[in-house]
């Protein structure tokens, strides 16, 4: 992937306690690095830090952007994301994987977030195969 390469989507977010807070509320994230200001602040990262969960939300908002539809999203966290951090996600057509993209996250010059997103199957539901017509609230897959 090069800088010449068109982004297909951005999504951006500014980090502050409140989200943090509020995101480890709703989702089990509520870690001491994640919500204990006085905590983090003794750690080597020294401030609070963003869930990585939140993170992949984001990441996943940008995808769907960039190309609606069912998809496979693979990344690896290889840098921290802070309170007051500011969180952009690009999403490009992967040089390397036709069909696919390239997921880049930064904080910055620093690149926290990296993947690939791959278009999913569509997934026929088990009533629809067998001819019937269930409503199921049960998931029939694990991609995105």
């Amino acid at each position: 992937m090069t800088p010449a390469d068109p982004v297909l989507a951005v999504v951006r977010r500014t980090f502050t306690q409140d989200d943090i807070d509020a995101f480890g509320h709703v989702s089990g994230g509520t870690g001491h690095i994640h919500t204990d200001p006085e905590f983090a602040a003794a750690t080597p990262f020294g401030r609070t830090l963003v869930q990585g969960l939140y993170l992949l939300a984001l990441v996943e908002r940008a995808v769907a952007e960039a190309a609606p539809g069912r998809h496979e999203v693979s990344v690896r966290f290889v840098a921290p994301v802070g309170v007051g951090d500011e969180f952009r996600v690009e999403v490009r057509d992967h040089p390397d994987s036709p069909g696919d993209l390239a997921i880049t996250a930064s904080v910055g010059e620093r690149t926290a977030v990296v993947g690939t997103a791959t278009r999913a199957p569509e997934v026929t539901p088990p009533a629809a195969r067998a001819g019937g017509t269930s409503e199921s609230s049960s998931p029939t897959s694990a991609s995105w």
